[in-house]
């Protein structure tokens, strides 16, 4: 089986009818003609906006801490916010790290950053 033809195609109709072009062109004008490289592609980006997510959670964690009063409700909830955020930048991190050692042991030539 061609997995060029599983993948959606370019169509360009122009004064000579319409033409195909394929296959998809991604970054820098890579091809994109498996699965890995549209997860090379994808997974960077997933990678970046989970820690700025959980940067954004360990921000309004220490927000609250100082907006707490000595309430000991909103300093428990503010320790649970950081807590979590700190666990989710300690799991994103070993993923990268995983992730890297996977496709150096398996020679896939992904590199993500």
């Amino acid at each position: 089986m061609n997995l060029n033809s599983v993948f959606a195609q370019e169509l360009q109709i122009g004064e000579d009818g319409p033409t195909i072009q394929g296959p998809l062109k991604g970054p820098g004008g890579t091809d994109i003609d498996s699965l890995g490289s549209v997860i090379s592609i994808i997974l960077p980006v997933v990678i970046v906006t989970a820690g700025i997510i959980l940067f954004f959670i360990l921000v309004m964690g220490g927000i609250t801490i100082m907006t707490s009063a000595g309430n000991p409700e909103k300093l428990k909830k503010a320790g649970a916010q950081i807590t979590s955020s700190l666990v989710g930048f300690v799991l994103l991190a070993l993923s990268y790290v995983l992730i890297k050692f996977v496709t150096r042991i398996f020679g896939l030539g992904i590199d993500l950053f």
